[in-house]
């Protein structure tokens, strides 16, 4: 199973943003008016998503944990998923050192279907 993660006006795929997608990153270090949380530096936003993003998925019932088992049952049928965001030029496999928040999804993906 691979996932990947490119960009939401070249690649074909799941656009995982603000303000569609639950899963979107509520964070930006460029101004936004969907971002309602204003870090310095883009690594802070990644850092600051990925606690948000778990804390979200300790209940099962929240928003994000719906939207990440839908996206768990696509890998799972098609063996394949791409995750859209802006910031991401080249489609390419999800990376554990993240540039986006699109591979810390990618990596709560993984986990998940690594536990069952």
């Amino acid at each position: 199973m691979n996932i990947y993660v490119g960009h939401l006006k070249i690649h074909k795929g799941y656009y995982a943003g603000r303000p569609n997608s639950s899963l979107g990153n509520p964070a930006s270090y460029k101004p936004n008016k969907f971002a309602t949380v204003v870090c310095s530096t883009k690594q802070e936003c990644l850092e600051y998503y990925d606690s948000w993003l778990q804390t979200q998925l300790l209940n099962k019932n929240s928003q994000q944990s719906v939207e990440l088992d839908l996206l768990i049952e696509h890998l799972k049928l098609n063996q394949e998923l791409t995750l859209l965001c802006w910031c991401v030029k080249d489609k390419r496999l999800f990376i554990e050192n993240p540039y986006c928040h699109c591979d810390i999804i990618a990596k709560y993906i993984m986990q998940s279907i690594n536990a069952i």
